[in-house]
């Protein structure tokens, strides 16, 4: 294959930071991306370590507000979003100082 390309974008509203990171690649098939989502949403862990940890610490330490997805389309690429409560964020870091 040839040089493909990773994009990040940061982009922020009064309540959300949203964290988007995409890619060119082969991306995955409608069945690998049920697959991986499986993995990342419930306990049956077989692969996609890291991708679950992510989502279920983002969701202890955020809460509700805080989420991760995953959307791919074969032979275009992958995009991963996570989402991060702007209010959290900010008191945590006043807390953490």
């Amino acid at each position: 294959g040839g040089a493909g390309r990773i994009l990040l974008r940061i982009r922020r509203d009064a309540e959300i930071l949203q964290i988007t990171v995409e890619d060119d690649g082969l991306g995955m098939s409608e069945q690998q991306l049920l697959e991986l989502r499986r993995m990342i949403y419930t306990s049956q862990l077989e692969q996609s370590v890291a991708l679950h940890n992510v989502y279920h610490r983002i969701r202890l330490v955020y809460g509700e507000e805080a989420d991760l997805t995953v959307d791919s389309t074969q032979g275009i690429g992958t995009r991963v979003i996570l989402k991060l409560p702007i209010r959290l964020l900010e008191d945590r870091t006043c807390t953490e100082s």
